[in-house]
């Protein structure tokens, strides 16, 4: 997966809170660079993908302040078109309904869109029909159409709701005199930033105002990035067949002695490690030890 660095407004799809260049020249000037520099650039993105995450589920609830952009939602839109008027027989999908072109539509058949003696007038029954229904043919709540501005052979489609999932609205075509389609794309869902930073409200020691990505997160994420390069940040506990979390065993041999302890109440949950070098950056953009942030 690659890099989308958060450049500090906000960026919808954002997962690394640096580049790969900021990282190799904060350990660089440490000299602490010689196995990250060994790195392929996939486990240089991997780790800092890794680091960002890290940062965001161990300390995102003791963050001070609040995340600071709220996304809004985009409808999805397609594209039909024409090369010429439509023909009795041909088809149109959209969504889950097939519409057929007839001569003269029946009071009894559903999904039927007559044929107009000229290429306009089919288009504008087209969206009449997909708009409003027609007869016994209901209006398609899917999506909706229109010409498009500035245009008699062109139709735009665009999804009743607002999100990713009007992508996979189905646009389809078969018209003999030929017809060309570009599906339902561009739909973003609604939704706050990814990542915990940039945020608002939060402000410094110094009571200076935090803005977008302070540099001290980013040489934390540089510190985490450097560790995972070659080990998981959050370590899995051992379990033994039981399916018990242990905290010791100690074998000896002859004569055979075997001590086994577990963890208190036999549950198992991740190992958190202590990284001092990059936890304490981040010190002063947290709530103290055992608080959460509920604004």
């Amino acid at each position: 997966m690659s890099l989308i660095v958060e450049t500090g407004g906000g960026v919808r799809y954002a997962n690394a809170y640096a580049s790969i260049a900021f990282v190799t020249n904060y350990l660089t000037n440490l000299n602490k660079n010689t196995g990250w520099d060994a790195a392929t650039t996939a486990v240089q993105e991997g780790a800092i993908i890794a680091a960002t995450s890290y940062i965001d589920t161990r300390w995102g609830p003791s963050f001070l302040g609040s995340k600071l952009v709220a996304f809004s939602g985009v409808s999805a839109r397609g594209e039909l078109s024409f090369a010429a008027n439509v023909q009795a027989g041909d088809t149109l999908t959209l969504g889950s309904i097939a519409y057929t072109f007839v001569t003269s539509v029946s009071d009894l058949s559903q999904f039927e869109i007559a044929v107009g003696t000229t290429q306009k007038e089919s288009l504008e029954t087209i969206v009449s029909v997909i708009n409003n229904g027609q007869g016994v043919t209901p209006a398609n709540i899917e999506a909706s159409a229109g010409l498009k501005e500035g245009s008699e052979d062109i139709l735009i489609f665009q999804a009743a709701l607002a999100g990713t999932s009007g992508n996979d609205i189905a646009l389809a075509a078969t018209i003999a005199n030929g017809a060309g389609v570009r599906p339902f794309s561009t739909g973003l869902d609604y939704g706050s930033q990814p990542l915990e930073f940039p945020r608002r409200y939060l402000t410094d020691r110094a009571g200076q105002a935090v803005v977008g990505i302070p540099w001290k997160l980013k040489q934390a994420m540089a510190e985490y990035a450097d560790r995972a390069r070659d080990e998981e940040l959050y370590q899995d506990p051992v379990i033994d067949e039981t399916g018990r979390a242990l905290s010791m065993k100690k074998e000896k041999v002859g004569p055979i002695e075997t001590e086994v302890r577990y963890e208190a109440g036999g549950g198992v949950s991740p190992i958190t490690r202590d990284y001092p070098s990059a936890d304490q950056l981040l010190s002063e953009y947290r709530l103290p030890a055992g608080s959460v942030n509920r604004g």
